[in-house]
């Protein structure tokens, strides 16, 4: 269940990772992926929906007692938790998604950018790993599928990758920032295995 290697000498890592998707495309799959192979001794995992992650990491012979769950239920929790006085003990911090509470031009949507930055700095300054998922929706002009927040995400990720499920159980995973690269994947009961890695 590791990580492709091909994508892993193309992204700036440690560094932020945001991680967009319609739903079903294997966000979480890869996010548990990172959590896996990077958390040492103690990571931290946010999400508005917790209820399902423990039991995950059991499947994927993670040690679960090493991750902090935090449920996020409102922007406010969103920037308590990029504030956390000891965020920084954490071998990788992982949030799924972030963008839920935005909207353009609201407090969520403020909210996000700020601790998109906030993030961004606790990577720069402190060499820590950070991977973001986020939440789509259709361009306007394109009709493309984009993350909600999309200027911060933009902004403020070292590295962005898109998730697409292209046909059952076949899941295209394709790095737009800082290069562009694709490889494949498929979600088996251990983790994820990559199909051209």
């Amino acid at each position: 269940m590791a990580l492709c290697k091909k994508l892993m000498k193309l992204v700036k890592w440690p560094g932020l990772l945001t991680i967009y998707g319609a739903p079903g495309s294997g966000k979480t799959n890869i996010v548990l992926t990172f959590l896996k192979q990077f958390c040492k001794s103690k990571c931290m995992y946010a999400s508005t929906n917790t209820a399902l992650i423990p039991q995950r990491l059991y499947e994927i012979g993670f040690k679960d007692r090493m991750v902090d769950i935090i449920t996020l239920h409102d922007y406010i929790d969103l920037i308590r938790l990029v504030l956390l006085k000891d965020i920084h003990v954490n071998d990788i911090i992982a949030i799924d998604p972030i963008n839920t509470f935005a909207r353009e031009g609201g407090p969520g949507y403020n909210a996000v950018a700020f601790s998109l930055a906030v993030l961004r700095y606790l990577s720069d300054r402190l060499g820590l790993p950070i991977i973001v998922t986020a939440e789509v929706h259709l361009a306007k002009d394109s009709g493309d599928i984009r993350p909600v927040a999309e200027k911060p995400i933009m902004l403020w990720s070292h590295n962005v990758a898109r998730l697409e499920k292209i046909k059952s159980g076949i899941y295209r995973f394709t790095l737009e920032k800082p290069l562009k690269a694709t490889s494949y994947f498929e979600i088996v009961p251990r983790g994820i295995r990559w199909l051209q890695c």
